[in-house]
């Protein structure tokens, strides 16, 4: 089966969350491959947090566009 991509759009409390599962391998066949959020510090620490490969965005705008 293909795996499924997701977007996160900010990662604050409940972002962070999701992340964190699609990071662990717990949403069978999901990858993320892109977050976003205003606060770049937020950005900065999810990057540290949960390494990946996954493309970084400042608004939901830009993550939606590309």
């Amino acid at each position: 089966m293909e795996k499924v991509k997701f977007g996160i759009i900010g990662v604050g409390n409940m972002g962070t969350s999701h992340l964190g599962f699609l990071t662990r391998g717990e949403v069978k066949n999901g990858v993320c491959t892109a977050i976003a959020d205003v606060k770049a510090e937020r950005l900065k620490a999810a990057k540290s947090n949960y390494p990946g490969e996954y493309a970084c965005y400042s608004s939901a705008e830009e993550l939606i566009d590309d």
